[in-house]
């Protein structure tokens, strides 16, 4: 009987947790999808309604909102977890009453109130929320904040600070929200019951939904006014992304790369130290529980131990909420596998890479919710889930109640239906695990094998397993998807110790890489692995991203890669990888060249290669494509570009990628990149490749006219077939009559891209028919006019080709869609004709090439003059206003992340007009315009912010070029103190802003610096590859007057290495205390010392002869050390680190003496050494664990107590060890080198 009794009490539950499921799925089915009143029917169909629907459903049949359709107030309250309610018009918030008001309302009053927390279920949680009155009378409170963007109004309260819930209940509703309603918005955040450290702990996350400021309404009293305003969050199930109800179809990988943006990018000493083994051991993060809150694991040790002998490289994580999340991140997104109890710190899974393995170690009772929680989203993620469920054995449960109770032996028949307070604590918080070794053994060895094979292939994985979709999927591409995003390791086509991979699960393009030494006979077309001892291997790829069409591809070269023992010898041998794609398919058409070539190469290079160089290799190039495309290749690479067609010499690479990875038509996934590239950045390349020329080339199209007038560019069809304006000699007078200078442009596959570049780049809008010619929008600046005159039945390629290339590059877009009577299929198929009366319909049987010439090639245009002059005035208005507000500003100094520094730093305005005063000083050099504000003064700040940054942007923008430099924002004594530095870099007078009152006239100026982060200078990044050595050339240049050193030394009459010691003896912290006893040793071991304390008005020249002439340099972590620019190669340098600053001794100082080739040690002092230890103790945190303190973040008062409060007292024993490998390093330098 009692057997009968459970197995119906399992029944229950097993009809219970069906029923869920059927729920969830109805749910997702049903969000945001509610039937209007039939009323509605007739309205007009707002674009809110569009948003909320899915694809391919009518959004006004299936959206129901309880609130009349006339009213600017919409509100769903028929989801089970959720409320959500919409202002489609200006909003007016009033944070003291938590009230938002429409205004301008008309009709009667509404009222809705909402509590905007996305667990509408739980009722003590939602007692917890502040609730929220929108209204439409009476009028709001006077504006007093006005925000160009929409609200988004959402609660952080509830079981905020749990880690699971601050996703769950916010951050991805929060992003569904962002990719539903405002998908192509920039919304302002507004948060209720959002604490200090909640904003402060999500800070970089919040950044990347809005670059707006977050609106804190615990903290605010002002009322602000918005465009309109979305009230609470939508929620798509437990930590669920269904991209079928998002109008961008993203999922949980697309959420991680937002993770990444935020957290993955920022370069920071608040990252795990993370040891790397010889033996490239994959990496387990074990996530660690205190035994006080529950489902600890009791013999953690002893498993760690076993992970260990198992193969593991085994990191505790006992994540509080004081982690960084920088650090967090670094370690998951650098890790192979992950182990945990189910609890709040698994949702860290997010964190974690496509394909890498996550275990979830499940306990008594709570299998349903391991399931739901962090099961079935781990594999959404394209994780490898393992499930660890242990048995009663296990559990300390048992102990507690026994083996026989009902809460060990079936926890479903003692839940039944009613997860309660009660049950929860037993199961969540009493229980606490100890793993069965033996068992448990045999799941870590299944994990260590996946996360083995991850280890060796994860950043090929990473980079090309997850093809983007952004355009509407069909069946068989969405189950496509899906097979990849829930079986990564499925994505490649060979085992991962293959030497060649291959991922051809993309519907346009395949992607194989040879990882090692690779040698390329062009005769055959074939590509060899070398010193492969494995068996013979062969794949064929044809690298054009178009797979998905037959014909094309055929006419595509197949290219061969290999293992095998016969390899070609090698002729030509690069130092950089390859990258080989084709030139052939539609190559010539201009919209092709770059939706096919160089759009993907864009993709591929920032996806595989972000900051390595690499070896162009082109199959099928016609003759005139490398000639024509040089300018804009040269930006991808500085190597020349190998031609498969005309090379016939085998080349050597030291690892090779074959094909180019496409995002769609004419699309940039910036979520799908490491270092997030979007349009913009690909715009910005074509400037750098086509700008150089732009001024003169300009005067070629250009005569300016006695007023001005905004200049439209007419893309012209007249000698191309169909799709020509029939009437465009009267458009062109229309065009003028509107008030436009019109330049009909036609261009040819011979047209300068210079030309071409100058022309629409200095124009102010754009106008053609949809055609190939219209992919020269890349070159128009964003805020400049697009219009694209649309034929009938090409609806759907003039949004995928150029609206949202359009909008990518924030034109001014509109598309003119021509009437029937417009299209000349009229006068040959007839008005009641399917292809002019219904071409959707007739497109639905597909899109054949006999439908293509109709639409493509048969037609042409005559505008309606009348409706067109509409079009042509709203576009006027917009052009004319843009170039008015030709006006940029910016203020020229390298530390933009630092607001309170660039507060102090003058801006400067960019503008184009013609009320420019009469010019006074003509100069026939173009001018480079930098601020010396900020820090100037400190030594290291000068170099690191103003002399670097300098040298790269010469080297960058001007490698070739003579340039007057305009400094605003310049002390008194830096022109002076700098002068031969200065002349190096210019033959001109430098002109100092504050100082000078006339009007100069340049050919062209360069505004701002480059910097590439701390004392860096990054040669792939620079045209001509400089290094730092060219650098300190230059230094040498300025300085190296060696008269000078004979005022400040005197030569020992036995010779011995010169040692300078960097002094701080008149400084705020970081002095050495026993710096006479220091000087003494120095001598002792067998130096010649030099005390050096340079002043703010000590001679560089003095400086760089003492430094130049000396064999090794001493000193603590300050500026003074910015002197070791001055040393000579081989010399040694000494870093004396105090506590806390490691991070910045090597960013600082370390990184520089590497590039100079410097002998380079840092002497880290011990705590004893520290003066710290005297005034805060040898257990604080501020001496014990610096790290964890600056993981806090990086403030003022943190920066006070390691840089000014600390001085450093030498432990003389152990110094001495370093100064004795120093002392023989410097004698051999001095005995080479004198």
């Amino acid at each position: 009987m009692k057997r009968k009794e459970s197995i119906a009490a399992v029944l229950v539950v097993s009809l219970l947790v069906m029923l869920f499921v059927c729920h969830i799925n109805l749910s997702e089915n049903l969000k945001l999808n509610f039937e209007l009143n039939q009323s509605l029917a007739t309205t007009p169909k707002p674009d809110i309604f569009k948003r909320l629907a899915p694809r391919g459903q009518d959004p006004m049949e299936s959206t129901h909102f309880q609130s009349a359709p006339s009213t600017k107030i919409r509100c769903t309250r028929s989801d089970e977890y959720y409320d959500f309610c919409y202002i489609n018009g200006p909003t007016v918030l009033d944070p003291t009453t938590s009230s938002l008001f429409v205004m301008d309302a008309t009709g009667p009053t509404v009222v809705e109130k909402i509590k905007p927390y996305p667990r509408k279920h739980e009722n003590s949680t939602m007692s917890r929320i502040k609730e929220f009155t929108l209204t439409s009378g009476p009028p709001g409170p006077k504006c007093q904040i006005q925000h160009n963007a929409p609200a988004i109004v959402f609660s952080a309260g509830g079981y905020t600070g749990n880690f699971f819930h601050d996703f769950n209940d916010g951050f991805i509703p929060l992003y569904i929200i962002v990719n539903s309603i405002l998908y192509d918005q920039v919304p302002v955040l507004v948060i209720s019951r959002a604490r200090d450290w909640w904003i402060q702990r999500y800070a970089d996350l919040l950044n990347v939904f809005s670059e707006h400021p977050i609106i804190n309404l615990d903290n605010d009293t002002a009322t602000h006014c918005f465009r309109s305003a979305t009230v609470g969050l939508i929620s798509h199930g437990f930590l669920t992304i269904n991209p079928k109800m998002l109008k961008t179809p993203k999922t949980l990988p697309h959420f991680h790369a937002m993770l990444g943006k935020a957290f993955g990018q920022r370069e920071t000493a608040q990252r795990f130290h993370l040891q790397r083994h010889h033996n490239d051991r994959p990496r387990l993060v074990f996530i660690s529980r205190n035994v006080s809150v529950g489902r600890a694991i009791l013999n953690q040790e002893e498993a760690m131990d076993l992970a260990e002998r198992i193969g593991f490289e085994v990191i505790v994580y006992e994540p509080s909420s004081r982690t960084s999340l920088h650090a967090a991140y670094d370690l998951l997104n650098n890790s192979h596998a992950v182990v945990g109890v189910h609890g709040a710190a698994l949702t860290h899974l997010l964190f974690m890479r496509p394909g890498t393995v996550f275990m979830q170690i499940v306990p008594l009772g709570t299998k349903w919710i391991a399931k739901w929680c962090y099961e079935n989203p781990a594999r959404a993620m394209g994780l490898q889930y393992i499930d660890y469920r242990i048995t009663a054995e296990e559990s300390s449960l048992a102990e507690t109640y026994g083996k026989d109770n009902i809460v060990v032996k079936d926890p479903a028949g003692k839940i039944g239906r009613n997860w309660s307070v009660e049950f929860m604590k037993i199961y969540l918080k009493e229980q606490n695990v100890r793993l069965d070794l033996d068992r448990f053994s045999w799941f870590l060895k299944a994990a260590y094998d996946k996360a083995k094979n991850i280890s060796s292939t994860s950043r090929f994985l990473n980079n090309a397993a997850f093809p983007a979709k952004t355009r509407e999927t069909t069946h068989e591409e969405s189950k496509l998807i899906s097979e990849q995003i829930h079986h990564p390791s499925g994505c490649l086509s060979l085992p991962p110790k293959s030497p060649i991979i291959c991922d051809r699960t993309s519907i346009r393009y395949d992607l194989c890489s040879i990882n090692g030494p690779t040698v390329m006979d062009s005769a055959i077309s074939t590509f060899f692995t070398m010193n492969s001892t494995g068996p013979p291997l062969v794949e064929r790829i044809r690298p054009y991203p178009r797979k998905f069409e037959d014909l094309i591809m055929s006419h595509i070269k197949n290219l061969t890669l290999t293992v095998g023992p016969r390899i070609p010898s090698c002729r030509v041998q690069h130092n950089a990888p390859a990258l080989v794609f084709t030139a052939g398919g539609y190559t010539g058409n201009f919209w092709h060249d770059f939706n096919d070539g160089f759009i993907p190469l864009f993709i591929t290079a920032n996806t595989i290669f972000p900051d390595q160089d690499f070896v162009i290799v082109v199959s099928e190039a016609p003759k005139w494509w490398p000639s024509k495309y040089a300018n804009l290749l040269r930006m991808f690479t500085k190597h020349p570009i190998v031609n498969l067609g005309s090379d016939t010499a085998t080349h050597c690479f030291p690892s090779a990628k074959l094909g180019l990875i496409s995002h769609g038509f004419m699309i940039i996934n910036q979520t799908l990149l490491p270092n997030l590239k979007t349009y913009l950045s690909f715009r910005g390349l074509l400037g750098k490749a086509y700008n150089q020329h732009a001024q003169s080339q300009a005067q070629i199209f250009t005569s300016k006219p006695t007023k001005p007038r905004p200049r439209l560019v007419l893309a012209s069809r007249r000698h191309a077939t169909g799709r020509s304006i029939m009437n465009q000699a009267q458009v062109i007078r229309l065009i003028k009559k509107v008030g436009f200078d019109v330049v009909v442009f036609e261009p040819k596959t011979k047209t300068s891209l210079q030309e071409s570049y100058a022309l629409l780049n200095s124009s102010h809008a754009f106008v053609g028919v949809h055609g190939a010619a219209l992919t020269h929008s890349l070159f128009l600046r964003p805020g400049a006019v697009f219009v694209q005159v649309v034929p009938i039945g090409i609806g759907w390629a003039a949004e995928a080709f150029f609206g949202r290339v359009a909008k990518g590059l924030s034109l001014e877009y509109f598309e003119y869609k021509i009437g029937v009577e417009e299209s000349s299929l009229v006068d040959k198929y007839g008005k009641d004709n399917l292809l002019v009366r219904d071409p959707f319909a007739l497109l639905k049987t597909g899109w054949p090439t006999e439908v293509m010439n109709i639409y493509l090639k048969e037609q042409n245009v005559k505008l309606d003059l009348v409706r067109f002059k509409k079009y042509l005035k709203k576009a006027f208005n917009r052009a004319k206003r843009f170039m008015e507000n030709e006006v940029e500003t910016i203020r020229p100094y390298p530390r933009k992340f630092e607001d309170f520094i660039m507060s102090r730093i003058k801006d400067f305005t960019l503008t184009v007009g013609p009320k420019s005063p009469p010019c006074k000083v003509q100069h026939n050099s173009p001018a480079l315009v930098f601020a010396a504000g900020g820090y100037t003064g400190n030594f290291w700040h000068d170099f690191n912010d103003g002399f670097i940054p300098l040298f790269i942007t010469i080297n960058t923008l001007l490698p070739d070029q003579d340039f007057v430099i305009v400094v605003s924002d310049a002390p008194k004594l830096w022109v002076s103190k700098y002068a031969d530095l200065l002349h190096i870099f210019t033959k001109h007078p430098i002109i100092t802003l504050g100082n000078v009152t006339t009007t100069h006239c340049f050919p062209s100026a360069k505004l701002g610096l480059i910097t590439h982060g701390f004392m860096t200078i990054n040669q792939t990044l620079i045209p001509n590859s400089k290094t730092f050595l060219h650098f300190r050339e230059l230094l040498d240049n300025a300085y190296n007057r060696r008269s000078q050193a004979r005022i400040l030394l005197s030569r020992p009459t036995k010779p011995q290495p010169r040692l300078i010691l960097a002094s701080r003896s008149h400084a705020t912290g970081r002095r050495i205390m026993n710096q006479a006893q220091v000087a003494r040793l120095i001598k002792k071991v067998g130096f010649d010392v030099v005390v050096f304390e340079p002043k703010a008005n000590t001679s560089l020249h003095e400086s760089y002869a003492l430094l130049n002439s000396s064999h090794a340099f001493v000193g603590i972590h300050g500026a003074a050390l910015t002197h070791s620019l001055f040393l000579r190669p081989g010399s040694v340098f000494v870093q004396v680190v105090p506590i806390g600053v490691d991070w910045a001794a090597k960013a600082c100082f370390g990184t520089v003496a590497k590039g100079l080739d410097l002998e380079y040690f840092e002497y880290k002092i011990g705590v004893e050494e520290s003066s710290l230890v005297d005034k805060y103790g040898n257990d604080s945190l501020v001496v014990k664990d610096p790290i964890g303190l600056q993981k806090m973040g990086w403030r003022a008062e943190v920066m006070d107590i390691y840089f000014n409060e600390q001085n450093v007292k030498l432990d003389l024993v152990r110094f001495k060890g370093y100064l004795k490998q120093a002392y023989k390093k410097a004698k051999k330098f001095m005995e080479n080198n004198g």
